[in-house]
C-alpha cells in the first residue's frame, strides 16, 4: 500500500449509545484554607491550530535508524525550575498533620509551579512526617521530609488522573523523590502520591533507603522491590536531578547509559501507521483475532464490535501518545465503553499542558473541515442521539490534498465487522467520506450527529520542521523537550539564537522543530528558521488565539511606562458586557468631581441607595439593578453629555446603550484611570480601591495568570453573559508588578456555552504569558 503521507490521522470508533462503539445499528479540594500552625521546636523530636492544511512528507521507514544529528550539550543540564528549599526544620501543622518549614515551602513552591488543582499544602495531604501508617508506609513517615497527596478530588472522589503527572514533576523540580502509588500498589494503600524530600537533614533510614538505597529514587527506581525482590522502576522517567543535590552529596546513580534520555530513532508517525496497517483486515475472523489480540477485556470476550476505544488506545500506545507513566491511562481496557460526558473518560487522562481538547456540537457530517481541518494523531469521540452509536477514533493520515483517513472498526452488514482504512472526507469532494456516508446511514450505524470532541497533542501534530512554540514547564531540559517533540538540541538551539541551552528558565517560551527525527528524509538544521523570524508577545497571543474552541477575540494591552503595545482587533466593536461598567463609573465620577456638592454619601435619587453603595454593588457584585439606577442617573444629570465626554476621553467607540466598546476603548480608560488623566486625586484613588476589592473569581480570568501578590494588587472587571444569543466572556484591567503597569483587556464575544471553561482559561493563559513580558516582578 502507498504511503502517501505518514501523518495519519488515526481515528478509533467508539460507542453505541447505549454503551460504545459499533455494536449492530439500531433501524429506524482545593486547598484547605486553614493557616498553617507554627509549632515550637520542642513539640516533636525528630528520630511536579492552524487551519491551513501542509501536507507531511513521506515517512516510510527504511529499515536503517536516521542518523541523529550531533550537538555540543553541556555534561549537566540544570533542569527548569530547580531552586534549593530554605534549611529550616522548624515544625508547622497541616490541618492533623505535621511537617518541617522545609517541606513545606518546597510544598509551596511546587504548588507554584503546579498550578493545578489538588491541593498540595492543605486538604489533599493525607500523611505528613514524623508519624507511621503501617506497613505500607515501611517507616518513611517516621522522620521529617516525608509527605503523603491525595489525588482524589474531594466531594466527587473521583481521581484526577490529568493532574497527576504535571504534578509529580512540580514536586521533583521543587526537590522530592515523588512516586504515584495507585490502587493496591502497596498492600492496604489507596492511590496516593509518595513524596520525599531530598536532603532533607532529619529522614528516617528507610526514606534515606528511597532515595539513594537498592530501589532508591536517584538509581532510577520507585522506591521499593517487586514481590520478587526486584527494584521497582521508576515509572516517571527516572530523578530529576538539581546542581543543589550534586553540591548536598546526590547524584545520579544509574549507569552511564540510562543517564541522558535517548533521542528517538523512529518518529511516532510511522510507528501508528505500521501498527494500523496492522490492524486491517479483510474478514470479521481476522478483525476477532485483531480484538482478542489487542486482550482489552483480560478475558475471551473482546469482541470487534466494542474495541473501537481500545484500538484508537492502542495506537496511541504504540505511538508513545499516551501521557508517560503508570496508570489506568496506559491501561486499554480503560479505553472500553468510554464516556467523556458521563465519567470523564478517556479526557480525563491527559493532562491540559500537552494536550488540548476540542468539543463541538454541530453534527460531524455539518462540520467545515476546510475552515478548521483535522491533524495528524487528532483523536475523536463521536456523539449520537437515541438512535445510532458513539465512537472514538483516531486520524492517521493527511494526503497531499489534505484527504483524511483513520482505520478503525466498521459495520458491514450480517454481523460482520472488519477494521478498514476509512475516508474521513475529502476537501476537494464535499460530500465523500465515512462522515458523510457509512456514518449517517441506518443501516451501518449513525455516529457523530450529536456532536463530537477532539483532542491533539500539542506540537507533534505539525509538519516535520515546523516551529512550534512551546513553554518550558517544570522539570524541563533541552534534551527532555528534544526527545518530547522528536527534535534534537542543535535544531532547538539554532531555532533560538543566544539561549542558554545549559538552563533553560521555567515558564519563558522557546521555539522547537518538531518532527525532524525518525524520518527517512531528515529536515536540515540549516533548514529550520530561528526565532528572529518570530517570536513575540503579540504572536504568543495570536497563537492561543487561533487555538480558541470558539469566539471571535479581541486583545489590547499597553505597558504605560514604555508604551509597548499588543493589539488584535483591538479596535473591532464588540459586546463588552460588564466591562462597561468602569466607563459608566468614571463618568460617575467625573460628574461628581464637577459637582463638589454631591457627595459619595448622597443618594441620586430619594430612597435610593448612596453613590458608594451603588458603585460598589456595580463594580465588585456586578449588579445590574446598580448599574441601572446609576445609568439613570447619568441620563437626567443636568449638562452630561455622555457621548461626548467618551470622545473627549478617546473612548469614541463606546456606547453604554446599546453596551457596545472596543478593546482598546477600554483600555485606554484604564491606562489615563491609572495615570490620573481623568479624574481628581481623590476620586481616582477611590475608584482604584473599589476595583481593587476582592471578588469573586478573581483568581480566574486575568487573575489566572497572575502570582499570588500581583493578583491581591490587580485592579479588574469582568465581563459574563450568555443570554439573548450574546455569549460574551471578557475581562480588564489594571496590573501593577513592581516597577510595571500595564493595562490588558480581553474580549471574545459568540463564545459556546460549553468552552466557557476554556475561554477563562484562555484569559488566564494570555495575562500570564503578558506579565511574563512586562510584569517587573
Amino acid at each position: 500500500m502507498r504511503r502517501a503521507n505518514p501523518f495519519l490521522f488515526f481515528i478509533i470508533l467508539f460507542s453505541l449509545s447505549l454503551s460504545a462503539c459499533t455494536s449492530e445499528p439500531l433501524v429506524a479540594d482545593p486547598d484547605s484554607s486553614a493557616t498553617p500552625t507554627v509549632l515550637p521546636s520542642s513539640t516533636l523530636t525528630a528520630p511536579q491550530p492552524t487551519s491551513t492544511h501542509t501536507p507531511i512528507p513521506s515517512a516510510v521507514p527504511t529499515g536503517e535508524p536516521t542518523e541523529t544529528p550531533t550537538a555540543t550539550v553541556p555534561s549537566f543540564l540544570e533542569p527548569a525550575g530547580c531552586k534549593k528549599p530554605p534549611e529550616d526544620t522548624s515544625l508547622v501543622k497541616i490541618g492533623d498533620f505535621t511537617i518541617n518549614q522545609r517541606t513545606y515551602a518546597m510544598l509551596q513552591y511546587a504548588k507554584e509551579m503546579y498550578r493545578g488543582e489538588i491541593g498540595i499544602t492543605g486538604g489533599a495531604i493525607t500523611q505528613g512526617s514524623f508519624s507511621d501508617n503501617g506497613p505500607a508506609s515501611f517507616g518513611t513517615h517516621l522522620g521529617g521530609g516525608a509527605v503523603d497527596i491525595s489525588v482524589i478530588q474531594p466531594g466527587s472522589y473521583t481521581v484526577l488522573y490529568s493532574e497527576i503527572e504535571p504534578l509529580i514533576r512540580a514536586l521533583r523540580t521543587a526537590g522530592f523523590a515523588a512516586w504515584l502509588r495507585d490502587w493496591n500498589e502497596l498492600p492496604g494503600s489507596g492511590i496516593h502520591i509518595h513524596a520525599i524530600a531530598v536532603g532533607d537533614p532529619e529522614l528516617s533510614g528507610a526514606a534515606i533507603e528511597q532515595l539513594t538505597g537498592k530501589a532508591g529514587y536517584f538509581r532510577g527506581y520507585a522506591g521499593y522491590t517487586d514481590s520478587s525482590g526486584e527494584p521497582a522502576l521508576d515509572p516517571h522517567g527516572g530523578p530529576l536531578i538539581c546542581e543543589w543535590m550534586v553540591e548536598s552529596g546526590y547524584s545520579d546513580l544509574r549507569p552511564p547509559e540510562a543517564l541522558q534520555p535517548a533521542l528517538p530513532q523512529v518518529n511516532w508517525l510511522i510507528r501508528m501507521q505500521a501498527k494500523a496497517e496492522s490492524f486491517i483486515t479483510t474478514t470479521h475472523a481476522d478483525s476477532l483475532q485483531i480484538a482478542q489480540e489487542i486482550d482489552y477485556l483480560k478475558s475471551e470476550g473482546e469482541d470487534p464490535s466494542l474495541m473501537c476505544g481500545p484500538l484508537a488506545a492502542a495506537l496511541y500506545q504504540e505511538a508513545g501518545l499516551l501521557p508517560p507513566g503508570s496508570g489506568l491511562w496506559q491501561d486499554l481496557h480503560s479505553y472500553w465503553l468510554a464516556d467523556p460526558e458521563h465519567d470523564g473518560r478517556p479526557w480525563n487522562f491527559f493532562p491540559g499542558n500537552d494536550y488540548e481538547l476540542f468539543r463541538y456540537r454541530e453534527a460531524l457530517s455539518g462540520f467545515d473541515f476546510t475552515a478548521w481541518p483535522l491533524r495528524p494523531g487528532d483523536f475523536l469521540y463521536t456523539y449520537a442521539k437515541d438512535n445510532g452509536f458513539e465512537h472514538m477514533f483516531v486520524v492517521t493520515e493527511v494526503d497531499e490534498v489534505g484527504r483524511a483517513y483513520t482505520v478503525a472498526n466498521q459495520y458491514r452488514n450480517n454481523g460482520v465487522y472488519l477494521i478498514e482504512k476509512l475516508l474521513l472526507y475529502d476537501p476537494s469532494q464535499p460530500g465523500n467520506g465515512v462522515i458523510y456516508e457509512e456514518w449517517k446511514d441506518p443501516v451501518l450505524g449513525r455516529t457523530g450527529h450529536d456532536g463530537f470532541d477532539v483532542l491533539r497533542v500539542k506540537g507533534l501534530s505539525q509538519p516535520p520542521g515546523s516551529l512550534y512554540e512551546y513553554r518550558v514547564q517544570a522539570g524541563d531540559s533541552i534534551l527532555t523537550i528534544s526527545a518530547k517533540f522528536y527534535s534534537t538540541p542543535e535544531a532547538i538551539a539554532a531555532a533560538n539564537p543566544g539561549m542558554d541551552v545549559s538552563r533553560l528558565k521555567l515558564g519563558s517560551w522557546i521555539w522547537v522543530p518538531v518532527n525532524i527525527m525518525g524520518l527517512d528524509e531528515p529536515v536540515a538544521v540549516s533548514d529550520i528558521p530561528n526565532s528572529s523570524e518570530a517570536g513575540t508577545l503579540e504572536r504568543h497571543i495570536r497563537l492561543m488565539l487561533e487555538e480558541a474552541p470558539s469566539g471571535t477575540w479581541g486583545v489590547y494591552l499597553e505597558e504605560t511606562n514604555t508604551g509597548q503595545m499588543v493589539s488584535i482587533q483591538g479596535d473591532e466593536p464588540f459586546h463588552p458586557a460588564s466591562t462597561i461598567k468602569v466607563p459608566i463609573a468614571l463618568a460617575v465620577f467625573a460628574y461628581l468631581d464637577a459637582h463638589p456638592q454631591i457627595k459619595l454619601t448622597d443618594s441620586p435619587a430619594p430612597g435610593e441607595r448612596t453613590f458608594e453603595q451603588l458603585l460598589e454593588a456595580m463594580l465588585i457584585k456586578s449588579e445590574e439593578a446598580a448599574t441601572a439606577s446609576l445609568e439613570t442617573f447619568l441620563k437626567n444629570a443636568s449638562g452630561l453629555r455622555i457621548q461626548e465626554l467618551l470622545k473627549e476621553w478617546g473612548a469614541e467607540n463606546t456606547t453604554f446603550e446599546p453596551r457596545k466598546s472596543t478593546p482598546m476603548d477600554l483600555a485606554l480608560l484604564w491606562k489615563h484611570l491609572y495615570l490620573g488623566e481623568l479624574l481628581s486625586p481623590v476620586s481616582t484613588t477611590t475608584l482604584l480601591e473599589i476595583l481593587r476589592t476582592p471578588s469573586s473569581g478573581d483568581e480566574e480570568r486575568l487573575g489566572g495568570g497572575l502570582p499570588l501578590e500581583v493578583r491581591e494588587l490587580m485592579a479588574h472587571k469582568t465581563g459574563t453573559t450568555f443570554e439573548n444569543g450574546l455569549d460574551v466572556v471578557a475581562d480588564s484591567g489594571l496590573i501593577v508588578a513592581g516597577d510595571s503597569a500595564y493595562v490588558i483587556v480581553v474580549i471574545g464575544n459568540g463564545v459556546k456555552w460549553v468552552d466557557f471553561e476554556a475561554a477563562k482559561k484562555l484569559i488566564s493563559d494570555i495575562s500570564l504569558i503578558t506579565y511574563e513580558a512586562l510584569g517587573d516582578g
